[in-house]
Formats: structure tokens, C-alpha cells, sequence
């Protein structure tokens, strides 16, 4: 008899798990730090990351801000069996940029995805309006490819799309926004723009990156207020918005607080739980104390209803 209770606890917990992913977004903060300078120790975080990465029991990782080739191949082979990884095509904006082997070159999207289950389709999707050429040097959002990368995962005889975007960054760092570049009419636009690829797609989806908007008063956007409007049905894990800062103080790399801006949103055909904070702790990386970057990841657990 306890040997039959113990098969049959064990097939449910299986089923469970077999309903259920696990998924982190995570901005890396690997900018460029030519001949190794620029203060973050970037090439060092990245390699930690891996080797935290590879332990890890998340089965789906959206990355953001994985800015150079030479980091994209570290991060392809982490323990995880499928990437999405796709260079542009050559565009008028950026008519020298084409992908070699369909694989980013540095200073595009910044973009991955990293799975554990088999991906069956893929695409990109990059964003019609960028930044300022008058800033070009100030924020460097007119030199990046700012898109979506979109997988469909086949896991346990159900597909599900994963949507990983980065949307144009906010320049200020106090409400009200005088005398900085907030980028809201630009964040505005890009959103307009992903919830139409997402109006397209079918079945359920996850979406998820650094929206750089949330409920904070200096990342709180128009179009954070009306995302409802253009994702209906979408929803987060219940968390406290207050306490659960992803671009935060708290982290070494950091000088103010824009709260929590790095999402993971499910549609209608999910439910989405134990919404929290992940890489929050400081790290060991060769000889220095920092975290692993300027963000803190934001995780979920995926369950299909």
C-alpha cells in the first residue's frame, strides 16, 4: 500500500512539473568596455553568469543586453541545448550590418533566449523608430537594434511562445522628468508595435525583457497605464511592487531607483506564481564583491490552465 501511495505521489509531482516552466529575464549589463575599462568588470560578470546559469533549474532564460559577439558564444553554451540568436538583415538604417551565419554582430538587439526545451519556431522583429541622433553619445539608443526575439517551445506536447524585447531606456532618474531624455512617446511606439507581432501569434505566450516602464512614478509611462489596452488578458505573478525593484538601489551598480522594470507577463491560457527578485546577492568574481549586473533578474513559474 506505501509503496503504491509513493508511485502514485510521484506520477502526480511529475504531471505537475510537466505543467509547470520555470523562466527568468535577466539584463546582463555587458556594455562594451574598450581594452577592458569602464569600471564593471563586464567580461568577468559574464563568465560568472554562465556557470550560474549552467546550475541553474529555470527552463527558459530571456537575456537582454548581451551587446557583444564574443559574450553571445560564451552565453550560447551554458547548458542549455536550444538559443535563439538572429542577426538583422541588411536595412537602410543600418546598411552594414548583416548578420553573419544569422547570428548577431555586436551592438544589435542584444538579445537571447536560452532553452531547455526544443524550439520549433523562431523570429525577429526589430522596432521601426530609435532614438535621437543628437544623442547619439549620450545614450547610444540610435546605435542599437532595439527588437523582439520570439521562440516557440514545444515541451510535454504543448507549444508556447516566448516573446524577449528591450525597449528604449529612461534617461531620468527623478519625477518629474525636467531637464532628461525619458524616451516615453519611443517606449510608446515600440510597445504599439510588439502588441501587434503578439496580436499575430497563436496559443499562449510569455513575454518578458526590460520594458524600462513599470508602476514606479519615475519609470511609470502613459503606456505603462493603458498595457492593458494593449495586451488584454495578459497578467504578471502577484508581487509587491515596491519591494520587488529590478533596476534598484540596492545594487552595487546603481545610484538611483527605477523600480521594478524588467517583466514577465503570461496570457490568458496561463497562470503565472512565485513572481521574485533572482541574482540579488553580491558575488565572488575574482576577488571582487559585485552582483552580477546593474539589474536583478525576475522570475516566474509558467503554469499551463
Amino acid at each position: 500500500m506505501i509503496l503504491k501511495f509513493l508511485l502514485a505521489l510521484s506520477l502526480l509531482m511529475a504531471s505537475a512539473q510537466a505543467q509547470s516552466l520555470k523562466v527568468l529575464s535577466f539584463n546582463i549589463y555587458r556594455k562594451p568596455e574598450p581594452f577592458g575599462f569602464g569600471g564593471s568588470h563586464a567580461a568577468r560578470r559574464v563568465k560568472r553568469l554562465c556557470l550560474e546559469l549552467a546550475k541553474s533549474d529555470y527552463d527558459v532564460v530571456l537575456l537582454q543586453e548581451a551587446w557583444l559577439a564574443k559574450d553571445r558564444k560564451r552565453l550560447d553554451n551554458c547548458g542549455f541545448p536550444f538559443v535563439v540568436n538572429i542577426g538583422t538583415k541588411v536595412s537602410s538604417r543600418h546598411p552594414g550590418r548583416a548578420a553573419r551565419a544569422s547570428r548577431e554582430q555586436n551592438l544589435e538587439s542584444g538579445l537571447l533566449i536560452l532553452s531547455r526545451h526544443k524550439i520549433v519556431d523562431r523570429f525577429r522583429y526589430e522596432y521601426k523608430l530609435d532614438g535621437s541622433l543628437w544623442s547619439i553619445f549620450k545614450d547610444g539608443e540610435k546605435l542599437a537594434s532595439k527588437a523582439a526575439y520570439a521562440a516557440k517551445i514545444e515541451t510535454h506536447g504543448k507549444t508556447i511562445w516566448f516573446i524577449n524585447t528591450h525597449l528604449a531606456a529612461n534617461y531620468c532618474n527623478t519625477f518629474p522628468r525636467i531637464g532628461c531624455n525619458s524616451y516615453e512617446a519611443l517606449r510608446e511606439s515600440q510597445l504599439e508595435e510588439l502588441s501587434y507581432v503578439v496580436s499575430k501569434l497563436d496559443g499562449a505566450i510569455v513575454m518578458g525583457g526590460d520594458f524600462n516602464m513599470g508602476p514606479s512614478p519615475v519609470s511609470r509611462d502613459m503606456a505603462w497605464l493603458r498595457f492593458d489596452d494593449y495586451f488584454p488578458g495578459f497578467a504578471q505573478a502577484d508581487h509587491d511592487p515596491a519591494r520587488n525593484s529590478t533596476s534598484s538601489i540596492l545594487n552595487n551598480f546603481n545610484f538611483y531607483d527605477m523600480g521594478k522594470i524588467d517583466h514577465l507577463f503570461g496570457s490568458s491560457h496561463l497562470r503565472l506564481s512565485q513572481g521574485a527578485l533572482a541574482f540579488t546577492q553580491l558575488m565572488n568574481i575574482e576577488g571582487r564583491s559585485l552582483h552580477l549586473s546593474d539589474h536583478f533578474g525576475w522570475q516566474s513559474v509558467i503554469h499551463f490552465e
